[in-house]
């Protein structure tokens, strides 16, 4: 007999440090995607937010 183990769907903590990023000053849609290894296109899907969206300081994007 073979035992299979259904893939585990990946949760996201939303107080993990990881998940979600503080904007400062001088970020831009860009610039967050390369520092955490995504994309302008995901960040937008994952924020409801267009590629043209101003970024205000201090707010909290969701970056996985």
């Amino acid at each position: 007999t073979y035992l299979y183990k259904k893939p585990v769907k990946k949760v996201y903590d939303p107080s993990d440090p990881d998940t979600y990023y503080k904007v400062r000053s001088g970020d831009s849609l860009s610039r967050i995607a390369a520092r955490k290894g995504t994309t302008v296109k995901n960040l937008c899907k994952l924020n409801g937010i267009k590629p043209t969206t101003t970024l205000k300081i201090g707010r909290k994007i969701r970056v996985r």
